[in-house]
C-alpha cells in the first residue's frame, strides 16, 4: 500500500520546479491602496551585476509612491555573451534577441498589471543603456505603457519601421557619451517632436555613458529627481 501510494504521488508531481519569474518586485510603495508601477530594465551587464545601482533608483521611486519591478530579461547565455569584450559579438546577440527580450518585458507588464497592488492604468518603464533600447521598443509596441524614462539609450533601429508612436518620454543623456552617442538622444527627440508626443530632454554637459553611477554626483541626484517628477506628471494625473 505504501509503495503504491508513493508511486501515485510521484506520478502526480511536476517534472521540475517552476522557473524563477523574470519579473520581481524590488521596492514597494507605502500603503494598501493600488499604486502606479514602474518596470526597471537593466543595462548590458544584467540586473545582478548592478543590483545596488538599480535598487537605489527603485528605493527612490518607491519613496514617492511607486511599486518597482525588475525585469530580468536576459537568460544565462545572454549574460555571458553580452559581457563579451567584442562589440560585434554583443551587437549580433542584441539583434538576435531583441524581440525575445521585448516579449519578456511585455509578459512582465501583464504580470505587474494583474497584481492586486497595481493600478493597471498607470504603468511606466525606466531603462538604462541596453535596457533603454528595450524600454523604447516595448513601449512602442505596447499601449499599456503610460510613460518611459530612458537613460543613455536610443530607439532600436531594427524596429524603426514598426514603431510609429511612443508614450510620453523623458530622455537623459550625456554629451560626452562614447558608447551611445548623444546624437541618438537628439534623434529620439525629433521622433517625439514630429509626432507631437509629450517629452522632456536633459543633456548633461561633459557626461559619459552611465553618468549616474556615483550616487553622490550632482548628475545622479538630478537624474533621479527628474525621473520621479516625470513619472509623477504622467502617471499621477
Amino acid at each position: 500500500m505504501r509503495l503504491g501510494w508513493l508511486v501515485a504521488l510521484l506520478m502526480l508531481a511536476p517534472a521540475s520546479l517552476p522557473a524563477q519569474p523574470s519579473t520581481i518586485r524590488i521596492a514597494s510603495a507605502a500603503g494598501s491602496t493600488r499604486h502606479p508601477a514602474i518596470l526597471l530594465l537593466h543595462g548590458r551587464g544584467g540586473y545582478a551585476a548592478g543590483k545596488d545601482f538599480y535598487d537605489r533608483y527603485a528605493s527612490h521611486l518607491a519613496s514617492h509612491g511607486y511599486d518597482v519591478y525588475a525585469v530580468q530579461y536576459y537568460d544565462a547565455a545572454d549574460e555571458r555573451i553580452m559581457e563579451s569584450p567584442d562589440r560585434s559579438t554583443r551587437q549580433d546577440r542584441f539583434g538576435r534577441r531583441l524581440r525575445g527580450w521585448i516579449a519578456t518585458v511585455r509578459e512582465g507588464i501583464g504580470y505587474v498589471s494583474r497584481q492586486p497592488t497595481t493600478d493597471a492604468q498607470k504603468i511606466g518603464l525606466i531603462g538604462f543603456s541596453n535596457g533603454a533600447l528595450i524600454a523604447l521598443g516595448s513601449a512602442g509596441l505596447d499601449r499599456r505603457v503610460g510613460a518611459v524614462v530612458e537613460l543613455y539609450g536610443a530607439m532600436p533601429s531594427a524596429l524603426s519601421g514598426e514603431i510609429t508612436r511612443l508614450p510620453p518620454t523623458l530622455i537623459l543623456h550625456g554629451d560626452a557619451d562614447e558608447v551611445i552617442g548623444v546624437e541618438k538622444a537628439y534623434s529620439l527627440e525629433r521622433f517625439l517632436r514630429q509626432r507631437s508626443i509629450p517629452y522632456a530632454i536633459h543633456i548633461y554637459p561633459g557626461a559619459d555613458h552611465g553618468f549616474d553611477a556615483d550616487p553622490a554626483s550632482p548628475e545622479a541626484q538630478d537624474a533621479e529627481q527628474r525621473a520621479v517628477k516625470f513619472f509623477d506628471a504622467q502617471l499621477k494625473k
